[in-house]
């Protein structure tokens, strides 16, 4: 697994995934602690911010991620928006995305 510039951890103490926002790869991991297997990857290297699911989904520079039960959140920072995604039958679906702008 080949991060660049991972800003943003969390670890979810009820499934043990830990998921990492790979700022500069444009995509959310999700791995276990010892990084032996790897759940998912939610993004591509395109920064788009255009939703979706696995590698159709575009952050730029997402720099964090947050979650409760089977919903995370990507502060998908380039694109000012949060992104929320919820687990479905082992697999994270977009459900949609907050813009922000000034």
């Amino acid at each position: 697994m080949n991060l660049n510039s991972p800003l943003g951890l969390w670890l979810d103490n009820t499934t043990n995934y830990l998921y990492i926002a790979d700022t500069f790869n444009n995509r959310i991991i999700v791995t276990d602690p010892s990084f032996s297997s790897v759940y998912a990857k939610v993004g591509a290297n395109n920064g788009s911010g255009v939703p979706g699911n696995g590698s159709g989904a575009g952050f730029n520079n997402p720099k964090g991620v947050y979650g409760l039960g089977n919903t995370f959140y990507v502060a998908d920072s380039g694109n000012n928006q949060i992104q929320k995604y919820v687990w479905k039958s082992g697999v994270p679906y977009y459900q949609t995305a907050y813009k922000f702008s000034d």
